[in-house]
């Protein structure tokens, strides 16, 4: 609806914007501030809607333009790690606002990520498999078929403080014991 907007003006902006796009923004919308906005919604959130909770009045358009703008140059293990920052920081129930959610944007490379692992298993299996724990690495197949993977992989999550995403598994190199 178009309550609380003067005039029923509006400006639809794609972020990432860049600085002459938000002042035709304002422009549009006939006033000077991004501080005078009464009013913003985010339409689309490709592909980082668990960060919707996160949007609120409070977020000034400088904020999302500038996570917008990280964002955008993000690859695949990039968003990963920052969907695992953002998960790590809830699951500590630590509050979690713009500053950091930027903060968690431009420090992916601080993370290590293991792309398409889900569970304990897989962890496990991976980490079994992978030269992470030379004692399984000359076991006899017969042998090694038997380990619980489940169990290597979750004493390794809960030892790393890592998490699984819809991507993968991210754990942070600070974390790392």
């Amino acid at each position: 609806g178009s309550q609380g907007i003067p005039d029923g003006r509006y400006a639809q902006i794609d972020l990432p914007a860049t600085p002459y796009r938000l002042l035709d923004a304002l422009d549009e919308l006939g006033i000077k501030s991004t501080e005078d906005i009464t009013y913003k919604e985010v339409l689309d959130y490709g592909g980082f809607s668990y960060l919707e909770p996160y949007f609120n009045e409070g977020t000034s358009l400088e904020e999302l333009n500038a996570l917008a703008q990280k964002l955008s140059t993000f690859d695949r293990v990039d968003t990963i790690a920052f969907e695992g920052m953002v998960k790590m920081a809830e699951q500590k129930l630590e509050p979690l606002g713009m500053k950091e959610i930027i903060n968690y944007a431009y420090s992916t490379d601080s993370c290590h990520v293991v792309s398409d692992v889900f569970d304990d298993e897989q962890l496990g299996r991976f980490y079994a498999g992978n030269g992470f724990m030379p004692e399984y690495e000359n076991l006899p197949d017969n042998i090694y078929e038997h380990l619980d993977f489940a169990k290597i992989g979750r004493e390794s999550r809960e030892a790393e403080g890592g998490v699984y995403t819809q991507r993968g598994y991210v754990l942070r190199e600070d974390e790392i014991v």
